[in-house]
C-alpha cells in the first residue's frame, strides 16, 4: 500500500483495537470525518481510499448515518482468533444464502451491525426450519465483524422445557435469591447472566409464561432484570436477544413481542424453497453422514429424487433426520452382508420417502436440470463441502436387455411391481427422449440407412405423411430418426424371440385413441413387409 493508505489503515487498526480493549460492545469503527479531522487530510481523499480499502477486502464498512468504516480485529491476532474464523459458520456458508435466505441474511446482519448495540431480534418459522442454526450463525457473524469479543457467550435455552412451572423457568433465565422457592439453598445466576455480552436464544418463546414475558421485556426494554425472590436488587445486562417462534407473529399471543422486538426474521419453509436448494441441502447431509461414517456413500438416482420430493413435513431437520435413517440402513448391510460399498437406495427409507418417486412425473422436466437420470453420486469425506463427485455411467449398448437387467435390479430391491411399470416407462421414455437429442436434425437418409433397413425408412417416411395430414400436426426430424431406429431394434428383438413389452398400454388406448389407431396401421406395414408377428403390447 501507499504511505497514505499505510496511515490510514494503522489509524482504524488502532482504533479498532483500543475500542475492542476498553470492552466497548457498540460497532467497532470510525466515520469518514473521524478519521480525516484526526490525521488532519482532506475528507475526500480519506473517503476515497476507504472505499478502496473496502474493495480490497482489508476493511467493510457499516452503512448508517454516518458510514462507519471498521476492521476484522481477528485476521493475524492470535492463534485461537484464526482457528475461530476458519471454523466458522458465516452467511456465505448457509444454503441458499443469494436465494431464499438472501432477504434473511440482510435483515440479521442489520440487526447484528446497527449502532450502537445491535437490535434484538424475532425469528419465525414452522418447526425444523433451522432457526436455531440460524441463530448461531449470527453470533458467529457478530464475533467475526467485531461487534462482540471472541470469547463471548452464545446461551440457548427453550422455554418450552419449563413451561408449565413458571417458578422455575424464571429462576432459571433470570436467577435466584436464597429462599425464593422451595428447594432454593443458595443464591444462583440465571442464563440472562451467563449470556451477558453476549447472545441469549430463547426458542419457543410463545411457551414463556406472562410473568416471565414481563420480566424479559423490562430487560428488552431498560437493560435490566431482578433475580426471582429479590425485588430490591436490579442487574445490568448488556446481552443481544433473539427469539425464535413457530406462532404466527400476528397471534395475540406474539403482538407484544412484535411491538418490542423491531426486527423480525421469516426462516422459510423446505416447500418454499428451490429443488436446486434441496438438492444442495440433501447433498451436505449425505456429506456430513459420509464423514460421519468415514466411508464414501454411493447415493441411486432415485434415491435423490425420492429425496427432493417426498412430503417433508418436518421441513430441514425431518430431512436430515431421514438421510441419518437411510445411511444407517444402508450401513446396516453394509456391515451384515460384507459389501464392498455403502450404497444407499429408495428401500432404505420410510414408505414416506419413497412415496416422492410417485411425482416425478409431474416434475420430471424441473428434476431432469438438476440430476440426470444416468449417474450415480459419491459422497465423500475428503470433497469439500460444495464440490460433490458424480459418476457418469453409460448406458448399455442393447436397450432392451438394459431394461430387462434394470427390473430384475428393482425386484431384488423388494420395489412393488406397480411400481416398476411406473418406473421403467419414464426410464425407457427419457432414454428415447436422451438417445434421440444427440441426433442432429440435418441427418441425412443414407447416414441414417447405415444402421436401419431402408425399407423402415420407407415406411416410417410415409406413416409420418400420413399422420401428419390426419393429425394436422408438422413431426419434427427427430421423431422420424428416433421411431425409425426405435422399430429397427424392435424387430431385430422380435426375430431373436424376445419380448417386446409396454407398461402403459391401456392408459395409451385410453388417452390416445387416434395416435393408437395410427400406430395399428404402422404395425400392419411392418408385419407385411417383414413378414413378422408384433405382439399387441
Amino acid at each position: 500500500m501507499k504511505r497514505s493508505e499505510d496511515i490510514i489503515f494503522k489509524y482504524l487498526y488502532d482504533k479498532c483495537k483500543e475500542q475492542k480493549r476498553k470492552g466497548l460492545t457498540e460497532v467497532l469503527g470510525c466515520s469518514t470525518k473521524e478519521i480525516a479531522d484526526s490525521l488532519s487530510l482532506q475528507r475526500t481523499n480519506v473517503s476515497s481510499i476507504l472505499n478502496m480499502l473496502c474493495k480490497q477486502g482489508k476493511i467493510f464498512k457499516i452503512k448508517g448515518k454516518p458510514i462507519i468504516y471498521s476492521i476484522n480485529l481477528y485476521e493475524g491476532e492470535h492463534e485461537d482468533d484464526k482457528k475461530f474464523k476458519r471454523n466458522s459458520a458465516n452467511f456465505n456458508t448457509l444454503i441458499g444464502g443469494n436465494r431464499s435466505l438472501k432477504k434473511c441474511i440482510e435483515q440479521a446482519k442489520a440487526a447484528i451491525l446497527y449502532p450502537p448495540n445491535g437490535l434484538h431480534t424475532l425469528l419465525l418459522g414452522p418447526t425444523g426450519v433451522g432457526k436455531t442454526m440460524f441463530a448461531e450463525v449470527m453470533y458467529k457473524f457478530a464475533i467475526e465483524k467485531g461487534v462482540i469479543p471472541i470469547n463471548s457467550p452464545f446461551v440457548a435455552f427453550n422455554c418450552a422445557d419449563y413451561a408449565n412451572n413458571p417458578q422455575l423457568i424464571l429462576a432459571h433465565l433470570f436467577g435466584s435469591k436464597k429462599g425464593a422457592f422451595t428447594g432454593a439453598d443458595k443464591d444462583k445466576d440465571g442464563l440472562v447472566d451467563k449470556a451477558n455480552g453476549g447472545i441469549l436464544f430463547l426458542d419457543e418463546i410463545h411457551r414463556l409464561p406472562p410473568e416471565g414475558q414481563e420480566m424479559l421485556f423490562m430487560l428488552i426494554d431498560k437493560g435490566i432484570y431482578t433475580p426471582l425472590g429479590d425485588i430490591e436488587k436490579k442487574k445490568i445486562s448488556k446481552v443481544r436477544i433473539i427469539c425464535a417462534t413457530t406462532e404466527n407473529v400476528d397471534s395475540v399471543l406474539l403482538s407484544t413481542f412484535n411491538r418490542r422486538i423491531p426486527i423480525t426474521i421469516n426462516i422459510p419453509m423446505l416447500k418454499d424453497r428451490s429443488l436446486e436448494e434441496r438438492f444442495e441441502l440433501i447433498c451436505e447431509f449425505f456429506r456430513t453422514e459420509s464423514e460421519r461414517i468415514g466411508r464414501e456413500i454411493f447415493v441411486s438416482t432415485n434415491t435423490i429424487r425420492a429425496l427432493l420430493l417426498y412430503n417433508c413435513t418436518g421441513n430441514i431437520g425431518q430431512l436430515k433426520g431421514d438421510i441419518q435413517l437411510g445411511c444407517a440402513n444402508a450401513f446396516l448391510k453394509y456391515v451384515s452382508k460384507g459389501k464392498k460399498k455403502i450404497e444407499v437406495h429408495s428401500t432404505d427409507f420410510l414408505n414416506n420417502v419413497r412415496q416422492g418417486l410417485l411425482l416425478y412425473k409431474q416434475n420430471s422436466e424441473v428434476l431432469d436440470k438438476i440430476i440426470n437420470e444416468d449417474i450415480e453420486l459419491n459422497f465423500n469425506s475428503k470433497i469439500t463441502k460444495h464440490k460433490i463427485k458424480i459418476n457418469d455411467k453409460s448406458l448399455p449398448n442393447n436397450f432392451y436387455e438394459s431394461i430387462e437387467k434394470r427390473i430384475q435390479e428393482l425386484k431384488e430391491r423388494g420395489i412393488e411391481e406397480n411400481d416398476i411399470n411406473f418406473l421403467m416407462a419414464f426410464d425407457i421414455k427419457k432414454y428415447f427422449k436422451k438417445y434421440v437429442g444427440e441426433f442432429e436434425q440435418e441427418v441425412k437418409k443414407e447416414e441414417l440407412s447405415k444402421i436401419v433397413d431402408k425399407r423402415i425408412i420407407n415406411i416410417v417416411e410415409k406413416f409420418l405423411d400420413t399422420a401428419s395430414k390426419k393429425m394436422k400436426k408438422v413431426f419434427p426430424a427427430k421423431i422420424f430418426y428416433g421411431l425409425c431406429l426405435h422399430i429397427s431394434s424392435s424387430i431385430e428383438r422380435i426375430i431373436h424371440n424376445k419380448n417386446l413389452i409396454n407398461h402403459n398400454l391401456n392408459e395409451i388406448v385410453e388417452k390416445d385413441s387416434e395416435e393408437y389407431e395410427l400406430a395399428l396401421i404402422l404395425v400392419d406395414k411392418l408385419e407385411n413387409e417383414f413378414n413378422i408377428k408384433i405382439p399387441s403390447e
